[in-house]
């Protein structure tokens, strides 16, 4: 089976780099080619941001407006179609937003990624997000 402490770790770096601002992490999780979609609600969609710089710019924009504190919560994972150099993770997010001392649950989804080994390491090359509510 395919690195799944790997991927978890993937997985897990990238929410705690979007919820420390830590760009560099973040973009360590992505391949030069990634591209990442997202449903919101079953009515309306996000993307395709195609590219690196895409992706990222889409993460660092949102950041640029949030003035609350994000914890993404990462969980349920299953890795399908694994190879020693790709695989299908799929996994649930709980999304928390701490603002004005108080802490809320704000939305729930899916992450759909295809991950590949890049450079030596397991990135995303895909992600898709359901999100079933706005975030």
């Amino acid at each position: 089976m395919t690195d799944r402490n790997a991927i978890e770790n993937v997985l897990a770096s990238w929410a705690l780099g979007y919820d420390e601002r830590d760009v560099p992490r973040m973009a360590n999780c992505f391949t030069a080619d990634a591209v990442m979609t997202m449903d919101i609600g079953g009515s309306e969609q996000m993307g395709p941001y195609e590219g690196h710089a895409e992706v990222m710019k889409h993460f660092t924009d949102h950041h640029a407006i949030q003035t609350d504190q994000r914890r993404h919560v990462t969980t349920n994972v299953v890795i399908d179609d694994a190879t020693a150099t790709s695989a299908t993770v799929t996994s649930y997010l709980s999304l928390l937003v701490t603002d004005e001392g108080s802490t809320r649950l704000q939305a729930t989804g899916v992450y759909r990624d295809q991950f590949v080994v890049d450079g030596g390491s397991w990135k995303i090359r895909r992600r898709h997000l359901d999100l079933d509510v706005h975030y």
